[in-house]
């Protein structure tokens, strides 16, 4: 039998289509014909190491590394395992001569005496955004590697998004885009996490045959005390999405006018922290889904620009150095996990230290005894 075309007007799984981080709407997958090799999946496919990213305010500590398909999971021996692969020569030369080295001197420059004009902030922002292209053209191996350069690629982006702020003072436009991009992100996930779900069928009960030796039954339970409940089966990915996460993101993007027009520092506060936890609630019900971690990224930017415009001029410029600073260390130290402290900088030396013998000093102890 022939396959049945679609029909005229048929549309996908669910609304819009997402809009990936750098704002392009991504085009569906053709399959390939055969004889011909499938294109290499471009770099950061769905924000690899977004995770941890942002520290303690989301993300906590999981890792985003995706694998190629077909890649088989295989396990490791703890005594002959030689750990995670080096970094390449191609990405320590990235890093280490034009990202790192870019991102220091930006944030040295945002930190600098007199601060900097809107003309220079908009020659910043646009060194920001150069840098943040390099990150799509090397791809380094390994999870910690992987994780430390996706996390060095968001506080870029973050930094991009905070600079914007800065060029458009009073502007809830860089707000909207954010959120509206989540909000139509998250009911396209609906579909997704709908269409990948696998139900189980039902374990068949065994009733065993009654024994003639079989003890008596237990006596019923006291008056006023039933039998426990069966614990509630855990709310299904979608459904989360659908009836908890979506209403939120609304709820959240109703409350921009309110802040725009007549909300005080207070009550701009008070919306940031009642959504803080939504980029993590985002990535714990679809970080399974390519644009999971782009939805949930893109709700982070809005909350960074509501706490933004809480913050005194000289400190907005100290956050956004902060980000591109921390980005140049990740970096530079792809190898380091997160459980690991920063590389130790040497003390300086103390400018009143003199090394010359003092006419008051103590004699030198006796010698040690002979054996």
């Amino acid at each position: 039998m022939r396959a049945r075309a679609p029909c005229r007007g048929q549309r996908g799984l669910a609304g819009d289509r997402p809009v990936s981080e750098r704002g392009f709407d991504p085009l569906p997958e053709r399959a390939e014909p055969a004889g011909i090799p499938a294109p290499a999946a471009p770099a950061h496919a769905g924000l690899q190491g977004v995770a941890g990213a942002l520290g303690n305010r989301g993300f906590a500590s999981a890792v985003l590394a995706r694998r190629p398909a077909g890649d088989r999971l295989v396990a490791r021996d703890p005594e002959t395992d030689a750990g995670p692969p080096p970094v390449s020569p191609a990405v320590r030369a990235l890093a280490d001569t034009k990202i790192a080295p870019e991102l220091r001197a930006v944030g040295s420059e945002i930190r600098g005496t007199p601060p900097p004009t809107l003309e220079h902030l908009r020659k910043l922002r646009t060194r920001v955004a150069t840098v943040r292209g390099l990150f799509d053209t090397v791809q380094p191996e390994g999870d910690v590697a992987a994780q430390n350069w996706g996390g060095a690629m968001v506080q870029t982006v973050l930094a991009r998004t905070l600079l914007d702020g800065l060029l458009f003072p009073g502007s809830d436009a860089s707000l909207r885009l954010a959120w509206g991009k989540t909000l139509g992100t998250c009911r396209q996930l609906v579909g997704l996490l709908r269409a990948a779900e696998v139900e189980t069928p039902p374990t068949p009960e065994f009733v065993p045959a009654p024994s003639p030796n079989a003890l008596p039954p237990p006596p019923p339970p006291p008056i006023g005390s039933g039998p426990q409940l069966p614990a509630p089966a855990p709310a299904k990915p979608a459904d989360v999405m659908e009836s908890e996460i979506c209403p939120r993101i609304e709820e959240a993007i109703g409350e921009i006018a309110h802040m725009v027009e007549a909300a005080t520092t207070e009550e701009i506060e008070a919306v940031r922290d009642r959504f803080s936890d939504l980029p993590d609630r985002i990535y714990e019900v679809a970080s399974g889904q390519e644009f999971g971690p782009v939805a949930a990224l893109e709700f982070q930017k809005g909350l960074e620009l509501i706490n933004q415009v809480t913050l005194a001029p000289p400190d907005q410029l100290a956050d956004i150095a902060d980000k591109v600073e921390s980005a140049a260390d990740r970096v530079t130290n792809l190898e380091r996990s997160g459980d690991e402290p920063p590389p130790a900088s040497p003390a300086p030396p103390d400018p009143g230290f003199n090394s010359a013998p003092s006419p008051n000093a103590l004699p030198p102890p006796p010698p040690p005894p002979p054996p």
